[in-house]
């Protein structure tokens, strides 16, 4: 096959943020399969407009399109816009196709899909990473009823002309089961665990590692956005110090829009337990994470995320061998508390999170303990290279199924 792969976020290990879309590309052409990869230029204004590049196998093309998560709601949509015509313009040229995947977000790439769809006369798989509009619906984002209406029904409408729809977790698959879709046209292939990345043995200590032995280091990798909910860290550090309790350190790696004000709120409360780092390529994380002790998985209190995500950082953290603080219900959860591998607390209750952390600090064998069962739950469930082989399966299969129905008209 020749796959159009359409990800406008889309990351090697080399770069900071989720790099499911490389690793999957990769999987692809381990299999003998060809992936062009049409993805925006998010960062390097020397590039053209159009720029075309083979990066490990991968016939990757950017096209110039600025987006961060620091934009008001306004700009991001006029960023997801402009993709999704600059991806349509410059797709239109690609030729032998053999099926078009896109991943979401934005719920707009699959418009590029349907298209394509049509134009080659190829499958069409729709990826969805979180269910939009709705989780934007029930954080606030979205308020306006046409906005919600003509969003609705194109995420309705992508479904519906989907050959094939592959969720990452289960309340995203319930929730497009929900929108009529049939049941085994939706697949659940979740974020991964990239055992090779993270590996068991010794590694670097990065230079800026400034903490002692006897502190606890809790660290957060990932997008500080309003989603994320990481005011709770800034929370928890000032009664941390009202406490006395100066061993507990937190480190936030990322950037985002919430990014300034928890600066400025770490510098006002004088909160000298709480760090910032700038976002990092996953290749130099993995000295962060294998110097930590434990990994924060972090998300707002809001009950379509419980079951409706998919944070690959948590896997990031399970493939590092780490024990994950979870402050909200939900899948993960339920995941952390069936393998011991973690603590979940409540987020608006800090006496829980101290009566659960404060014993980690002295007893590093429990600790050491929970690692050891986050790294066997990697193992047993979501090795990223047995979830990539499910999805060249599937890519695979709806491929066939598509020929065989146009051959049989």
């Amino acid at each position: 096959m020749r796959v159009l792969y359409i990800h406008q976020y889309f990351n090697t290990h080399r770069e900071a943020g989720g790099s499911r879309s490389y690793s999957l590309a990769r999987a692809l052409i381990a299999k003998g399969h060809q992936v062009v990869m049409l993805t925006s230029n998010r960062n390097n204004p020397d590039l053209p407009a159009v720029y075309s590049c083979q990066i490990d196998g991968i016939e990757v093309v950017y096209v110039k399109n600025r987006y961060s998560n620091k934009m008001g709601f306004l700009r991001r949509i006029l960023s997801f816009l402009h993709f999704m015509f600059m991806s349509i313009l410059v797709a239109s040229r690609v030729r032998n196709i053999d099926l078009v995947f896109a991943t979401s977000t934005p719920l707009t790439v699959g418009i590029p899909g349907i298209i394509f769809k049509r134009l080659y006369k190829v499958p069409f798989v729709f990826e969805v990473r979180d269910l939009w509009p709705e989780l934007a619906i029930a954080m606030g984002i979205i308020k306006n009823r046409i906005v919600i209406n003509v969003t609705s029904w194109l995420e309705a409408k992508i479904y519906q002309e989907s050959d094939h729809i592959i969720s990452l977790a289960p309340g995203i698959t319930k929730g497009i089961i929900a929108k009529s879709v049939p049941a085994e046209k939706v697949t659940m292939i979740s974020n991964g665990c990239d055992l090779n990345l993270f590996r068991a043995e010794v590694h670097s200590q990065p230079s800026n590692w400034q903490f002692q032995e006897e502190d606890l280091v809790l660290v957060y990798a990932g997008t500080h956005g309003l989603a994320n909910g990481l005011q709770w860290v800034i929370e928890v550090a000032k009664e941390a110090k009202l406490r006395r309790q100066i061993r507990i350190k937190f480190v936030l790696i990322g950037d985002g829009m919430t990014k300034p004000d928890l600066i400025r709120q770490k510098e006002q409360f004088e909160l000298d337990n709480v760090f910032f780092l700038d976002p990092m390529p996953k290749q130099q994380l993995v000295d962060y994470l294998a110097a930590a002790d434990m990994g924060m998985q972090l998300l707002a209190n809001v009950p379509s995320f419980y079951y409706g995500t998919s944070p690959n950082k948590f896997f990031d953290y399970l493939a590092a061998g780490k024990p994950v603080l979870n402050n909200y219900p939900g899948w993960v959860a339920d995941l952390i508390r069936q393998w011991q591998c973690g603590i979940v607390v409540r987020s608006d209750d800090y006496d829980d999170f101290f009566r659960q952390i404060e014993p980690l600090i002295t007893n590093r064998q429990l600790l050491k303990a929970m690692g050891e069962r986050a790294r066997n739950l990697a193992s047993a469930h979501f090795r990223r290279d047995e979830l990539a082989t499910r999805f060249v399966q599937t890519l695979e299969c709806t491929c066939r199924e598509y020929q065989e129905r146009r051959t049989a008209i």
